[in-house]
């Protein structure tokens, strides 16, 4: 039996305890997996660790490595370039931003998915334990890390990002973490546990009909429209997706295998109509479905696939929630009966080099769409979406913004300190404001902090905007007074951009009210109006800008008029930025959008639609302003990803108890059932001792 357990720093790690003695054995307990029996003296119970596969080698992903081979599982990092961790040598202008000081869920994080679902997983681990996690030289990764005031922001004391990354990786290595470069995954297949009734199993021959293969439908009645295909695969090589998940994509005409790919997935109706088998093909990175097997074609055809009914808070169905979804078991025709087999399923990861590598579970951190240049052109995104899950539409986030500068002038390089920068949503009434109070003016436009942490709103509506609008948003630049003044005179200035459903960006150069402006002005004298802005903080080229822009230019305070006056508050204090775009991926720091929180378990990040796959990172519909607040979510996803792969989450323990309960419930059923079948009636002999026996218990 197992006797007391040592527990070290296990609140950071995520478990009860690291290890635990049976006999004068010290075992990991991360290596007993939730199926596992618990050993006694004459058990045969093997040890094997589970085998994670974590896809990609950024920070979440090293996290993940990190976190999975602690708690017993032997993991391998498949990484498309040639070193992991390129984004982390960029972060932080190289210095990388490790960890914010402090969080605040509603203001640092921006999410489509549940707000709960999101506030769960923070709740896992807080940012001390992380920093903890961090700096521990044993059980972390051995940082060394110093506050920044001025920007509430920790970085390590070498101001090296490359140290990070380093440590990172050595701290991998150090437990036994396999790592691979240039292996690009370009396909996944699901491998469901061979049915294991004779009486049921189908020839291998059977698998896949000719006559009646369906491209992503679901379903007998769907199935019956779908022209036929050629052979399919073999019995060994059948793929599948979980039972209840939602296929995306098209399974439109052929086409071969090509770079950054997902899978399509096809049912096959057997003949008998008892059930169904599920065949995997690979897309192009349009969506258009091709072979998985050199051996299958496709003929064209194809359509949406129909969707399972979603409860009202879109939470995808599991495989195991509706009985009467029809699981799919390799080299088996499948029906309601075989719910449950997918817990032993593995994954097979097809690489661009035709190479294959097959894991028990999978943990995708492939990163968003920023950055294409150090391998994240969303692969994850694709794959995801192919395979059933629902992605709330990506979008560059934190990126600069593109647009004219005030007066139509060139002011690019000019920086801005002290600035108050808002945004508001049509529909909305109070306005966000940046935590962060620089602006910078770009060749194309703005971009500096402040810039950066307010551009999502703008670029997901525009990227809507333009998805249902293919024409261009053109916006010219206000030159002259006229139209200013007299938008000043019928609205307080107005905005532009709340006919065409965006948002309105808008900057306080100075963060001084209207109030403290107008009486300055108020007071006249004979200085120019340009001296005036330059006295109280503005920089000479962006007050002349902006005072051209009213058609103030050589006048003196004295001879300004009442709306002039008021027009030029309004363009101090509240002074709305043209924009028309963004830079997009090339400049954003991090992916908008992403699979959706609601079909995760947000326990362990394990998929609620498809057996051991997890999530983490940017591939997930979360992300953090800059200073810090996406290296967190990585670390924070990325551990939980690791822990739940490796020992199915922070609790396994209870979970396998539970298990065992249902399943001993279940057992004890039939057998009080046969033991009140074998009980005297009433009125026989043995009826009396039978009684005395019930009372005596």
């Amino acid at each position: 039996m197992f006797h007391r357990c040592t527990s070290g720093r296990a609140p950071f790690l995520g478990r009860r305890a690291l290890y635990c003695r049976h006999g004068a054995t010290l075992v990991r307990t991360g290596a007993l997996q939730s199926g596992f029996e618990v050993p006694g003296p004459n058990s045969t119970v093997s040890f094997q660790p589970v085998h994670v596969t974590i896809v990609g080698g950024g920070a979440a992903g090293l996290t993940a490595a990190f976190f999975a081979a602690e708690h017993g599982a032997s993991v391998t990092v498949l990484e498309r370039t040639r070193e992991a961790g390129k984004k982390i040598l960029m972060s932080g202008g190289s210095r990388c931003n490790i960890l914010p000081l402090e969080v605040d869920l509603q203001t640092d994080y921006f999410s489509e998915s549940s707000a709960s679902a999101v506030r769960a997983v923070f709740a896992s681990w807080n940012l001390d334990l992380c920093k903890a996690w961090l700096e521990d030289p044993y059980w972390g990764v051995g940082l060394d890390l110093q506050l920044e005031e001025e920007t509430k922001k920790y970085f390590p004391t070498s101001n090296s990002a490359r140290e990070v990354r380093d440590r990172l990786v050595a701290a991998c290595v150090a437990r036994g973490v396999v790592f691979k470069y240039n292996a690009s995954v370009e396909g996944l297949q699901l491998l469901l546990p061979e049915k294991m009734d004779a009486d049921a199993a189908v020839p291998q021959e059977a698998v896949a009909p000719q006559e009646a293969v369906a491209p992503v439908v679901f379903g007998a009645a769907a199935a019956a429209a779908v022209p036929p295909l050629a052979p399919t695969m073999s019995n060994e090589a059948v793929a599948a997706t979980a039972s209840g998940g939602r296929l995306g994509g098209s399974a439109g005409g052929g086409g071969g295998h090509s770079s950054g790919v997902g899978l399509a997935s096809e049912r096959a109706r057997d003949p008998s109509g008892e059930g169904e088998v599920v065949a995997a093909c690979h897309t192009t990175g349009d969506g258009a479905a091709g072979p998985a097997d050199p051996r299958v074609t496709n003929d064209g055809g194809g359509g949406a696939a129909a969707t399972p009914r979603r409860s009202k808070k879109a939470r995808g169905p599991r495989a195991s929630d509706d009985p009467s979804t029809p699981s799919v078991t390799a080299g088996a025709v499948v029906g309601p009966e075989d719910v449950g087999t997918a817990a032993g399923s593995r994954w097979i990861c097809r690489l661009r080099d035709g190479s294959e590598h097959v894991t028990d579970k999978l943990i995708i951190a492939t990163g968003g769409l920023s950055f294409p240049a150090v391998g994240t052109d969303g692969t994850g995104h694709r794959l995801m979406r192919v395979l059933g899950h629902t992605l709330h539409e990506p979008y560059p986030a934190l990126t600069p913004l593109t647009g004219a500068h005030p007066a139509g002038e060139q002011l690019a390089g000019l920086s801005m300190y002290g600035i108050e920068l808002s945004v508001q949503v049509p529909g909305t009434r109070k306005a966000k404001v940046s935590e962060r109070t620089s602006l910078l003016f770009t060749h194309r436009g703005y971009s500096g902090p402040a810039v950066l942490d307010l551009s999502h709103y703008a670029v997901k509506a525009l990227t809507r905007v333009s998805a249902a609008s293919p024409q261009p948003l053109v916006m010219s630049p206000r030159s002259g007074g006229g139209a200013v003044l007299a938008a000043v005179a019928t609205g307080g200035g107005g905005s532009r951009y709340f006919e065409m459903g965006l948002p309105s960006i808008r900057v306080n150069w100075t963060q001084e009210p209207a109030a403290v402006w107008d009486e300055r002005i108020r007071a006249g004298g004979s200085a120019f109006v340009t001296t005036l802005l330059q006295r109280h903080g503005l920089r000479e080229r962006l007050a002349e800008a902006l005072v051209s822009e009213l058609g103030l230019g050589g006048r003196r305070v004295c001879d300004v008029k009442k709306t002039e006056r008021a027009a030029l508050v309004s363009a101090l204090t509240s002074y709305e930025l043209p924009y028309h775009g963004h830079e997009g991926y090339k400049k954003a720091e991090v992916t908008g959008g992403g699979v959706r929180m609601e079909e995760l378990n947000c326990a362990t990040m394990e998929s609620k639609l498809l057996p051991n796959l997890f999530l983490c990172g940017e591939v997930v519909d979360v992300f953090g302003r800059i200073g810090g607040f996406n290296f967190y979510w990585a670390w924070l996803s990325g551990r939980l990803a690791g822990i739940g792969a490796a020992q199915g989450g922070l609790r396994p323990k209870t979970k396998r108890a539970a298990a065992a309960r249902r399943g001993a419930a279940a057992t004890a059923a039939p057998t009080a059932a046969a033991v009140t079948a074998a009980m005297p009636s009433p009125g026989s002999a043995a009826s009396p001792t039978a009684t005395s026996s019930a009372a005596a218990a």
